[in-house]
């Protein structure tokens, strides 16, 4: 008799949301909700995001200043709200990296992707060490329906006003996400560089669209009632 029980999924197959239930990407985002960490994941969207948008403007020929000023505008947002100290999703990565960051140029050629390389290598390597453990053993694989998916699926509970920051820091920070389009149904068009994940650019894609749907119910019913 088989005894090992089922196979727990990588963080690359929860993220680009073919795992098996309980542990799929939208419960995954809920425990991240819950535990204060979801700038995370966020970050490592708009980050590939910004690799999208960069890869769309050298494909022209000749670079338009406009599609050349987005591009800027969307590492100008990227640094702003999850790299500069104290900014409304900060993320935890090394000072000197945090400094190399903030001190690129941003003018007529934008800052190439590879950049944030090593930040994205960072909040990987902290969500698969420090934050996969917990969310896999929060949730029984002998359930029907994990208690993360029954909060969200439940038409009676009520969304607190703040998820995973305190009301104040909440509010800014989602004005500030939502004045720069980067909140809720922001641009999030793939997960994580196929040279970090090993996985078809198609996989992104899909995942965008599964990540699109669900994060807007996540974040209005993920910490209920802790």
């Amino acid at each position: 008799m088989d005894t090992t029980g089922p196979r727990h999924p990588t963080l690359s197959e929860i993220l680009l949301n073919v795992s098996s239930p309980p542990w799929t990407l939208r419960v995954f985002m809920a425990h991240l909700s819950q535990h204060h960490c979801e700038e995370t994941l966020e970050f490592t969207l708009n980050a590939e995001n910004y690799d999208f948008v960069y890869n769309q403007l050298v494909a022209e020929s000749p670079m338009s200043r406009d599609r050349t000023d987005r591009v800027n505008s969307s590492w100008q947002k990227l640094i702003r709200i999850y790299i500069a100290p104290c900014g409304p999703r900060q993320v935890n990565i090394s000072g000197r990296e945090r400094d190399h960051l903030l001190n690129l140029p941003c003018g007529t050629h934008p800052p190439h992707p590879s950049e944030l390389d090593e930040s994205r290598r960072i909040i990987y390597d902290l969500m698969n060490d420090s934050l996969l453990v917990p969310f896999l053993e929060s949730v029984s694989p002998i359930q029907h329906e994990s208690p993360l998916e029954e909060q969200i699926r439940s038409p009676n509970v009520r969304p607190q006003r703040s998820v995973g920051w305190d009301a104040a820091r909440s509010v800014r920070s989602r004005h500030t996400m939502e004045s720069e389009g980067w909140a809720d149904d922001g641009n999030r068009n793939s997960l994580l560089s196929e040279s970090t994940m090993h996985i078809s650019p198609g996989g992104f894609h899909h995942a965008a669209v599964v990540y699109k749907k669900c994060w807007k119910t996540v974040r209005r019913h993920a910490t209920l009632h802790q």
